[in-house]
């Protein structure tokens, strides 16, 4: 991997590869949550699994119990197989078959994200890519996206200067990352470059168009989260 190849984003597979390669645990299975949340944007995403995406954040933020990731795993499994079984039931190729079996990959992508470090992060994405597919949708472009997001530019790592760290920088920081609601990026960007700031990646990042997630590069950064 180059920055040349990593900047023109055409292979997304080798970024998803590369870019577990780099990021911590935790970071890991952010990006396995921002991978499954797209998926869950599908109008065939079970509603029985939407609440596990907040339990695994919860298990990448280090605030739930192995126990309990155990049990949010096998559950995720269970409903897989049970998915899996349902689309090889029907006829194939109707919409019942399809989206049962779009939702047993979301389901199985869930339980491999409860996985114990290292993340197995490219199964994960492999298995979206297949649900997502299977609704007759892409989701390159969304994961290539989701990927800068969260690594930024492994070629170029920022050092977030202790002075850009501002109570304003600090608070609207917190504000987003709690919330899971990243409107205020621009602002943050401006309060960013009133405290010295002078990074055009880091700037860019808050002001360009475009979803960001927990384990946004640059919130992280602010908040000093590995």
């Amino acid at each position: 991997m180059t920055e040349a190849v990593w900047l023109a984003g055409t292979d997304v597979h080798a970024l998803v590869r590369f870019a577990a390669e780099q990021l911590s645990t935790r970071r890991q299975r952010l990006l396995a949550v921002a991978f499954c949340r797209a998926g869950f944007e599908l109008p065939c995403s079970h509603t029985d699994l939407i609440p596990s995406l907040v339990v695994l954040e919860r298990y990448a933020e280090g605030h739930l119990p192995e126990a309990d990731a155990e049990r949010e795993r096998q559950r995720c499994r269970a409903l897989a197989q049970q998915l899996f079984e349902l689309s090889h039931g029907g006829d194939a190729g109707t919409e019942p078959t399809v989206r049962a079996h779009a939702q047993s990959e979301l389901a199985w992508a869930l339980a491999f994200a409860f996985n114990y470090a290292p993340v197995p992060v490219e199964a994960i994405y492999w298995r979206v890519v297949d649900a997502v597919e299977r609704a007759g949708a892409d989701f390159a472009g969304g994961a290539r996206q989701i990927v800068w997001e969260v690594a930024g530019n492994p070629f170029r790592p920022v050092a977030f200067s202790p002075d850009w760290r501002t109570s304003t920088v600090l608070a609207l920081a917190r504000q987003m990352y709690d919330a899971r609601e990243f409107g205020a990026m621009p602002i943050l960007a401006d309060a960013l470059q009133d405290a010295g700031c002078d990074n055009d990646d880091v700037l860019n990042h808050c002001r360009e168009p475009g979803d960001h997630v927990r384990g946004c590069w640059v919130c992280d950064g602010v908040l000093g989260k590995a």
